[in-house]
């Protein structure tokens, strides 16, 4: 089985968290960055600030990481990380509907990627 996500992973894993990352972080509150997956699982917080901007390989790649518990007897991630790829997730969701709604574009509805029931606004920025 050939891995869909092989070209978004780099030959050798950084061991810390790229620039890219510090780019995309930029973009985001304090309390929607991914601190605890940084320290713990950089090479994972690498490859979502790689394809970030790509909506349908991110999705791909966020659902992946929350059926990898299902998967292969592993353990799973800790608590902390779990939470941030739910909440990565969301906030990814959340940022497509939006900008599919004031671009006009509708979801088919049998288009199982749709996230029709997150059609809100973007979350209000952090006031920290």
């Amino acid at each position: 089985m050939s891995d869909p996500f092989a070209p978004l992973r780099p030959r050798t894993p950084a061991p810390v968290p790229t620039k890219e990352v510090f780019a995309w972080w930029s973009t985001l509150t304090p309390a929607q960055r991914p601190v605890a997956m940084a320290r713990t699982f950089p090479r994972i917080v690498n490859q979502i600030a790689a394809c970030w901007s790509d909506y349908p390989a991110c999705d791909k790649y966020l659902r992946s990481l929350l059926l990898e518990e299902q998967r292969d007897n592993r353990q799973g991630f800790p608590v902390a990380v779990a939470g941030e790829i739910m909440m990565l997730h969301d906030l990814l969701s959340r940022t497509q509907a939006a900008i599919d709604a004031s671009s006009g574009h509708v979801p088919a509805a049998s288009d199982p990627d749709a996230h029709a029931d997150m059609a809100g606004n973007l979350p209000a920025p952090d006031q920290n």
